[in-house]
């Protein structure tokens, strides 16, 4: 076991209260736990966010070359990397579309992931309080 004094702030017990509490080794890993979750949570959301930026400008992409007419259009540049593609306006919608669909299943998993991290943070906040009470801090602020 770890002997383990905590000084708590204003917000928590009151100024200057101190609480001698015993952690053990499972409680280390489960804050461990909890703090690696936070952290993996909030690049799966600042990934999402960045998904979900690439999504709007390909559904904007996808809309402009829809409000092309067929007759006046010859070639579409089409980025790929650092070069540009001259592609048919039907291959331009066609990489569109499979790059939609690709982002929007990306997004999904990256939701999914979020959930269950949701969870198991759930699970591990109900534990620690339940054991540490107002000792640890596990919001956000």
């Amino acid at each position: 076991k770890i002997r383990v004094e905590v000084i708590a702030g204003t917000n928590m017990l009151g100024k200057g209260t101190e609480v001698e509490v015993d952690v053990t080794w499972e409680d280390q890993k489960m804050i461990n736990m909890f703090g690696r979750l936070t952290a993996r949570r909030h690049e799966l959301e600042a990934e999402r966010r960045v998904k979900t930026e690439e999504l709007v400008n390909i559904e904007d992409a996808s809309n402009e070359i829809i409000l092309l007419d067929d007759d006046q259009v010859g070639n579409v540049k089409f980025s790929i990397g650092e070069a540009y593609v001259d592609l048919s306006k039907a291959d331009t919608e066609e990489r569109l579309n499979g790059l939609e669909e690709r982002i929007k299943a990306d997004i999904a998993r990256i939701e999914k992931d979020v959930a269950a991290i949701q969870l198991t943070l759930g699970e591990l906040k109900i534990k620690l309080y339940a054991k540490f009470s107002n000792s640890i801090n596990l919001e956000e602020e």
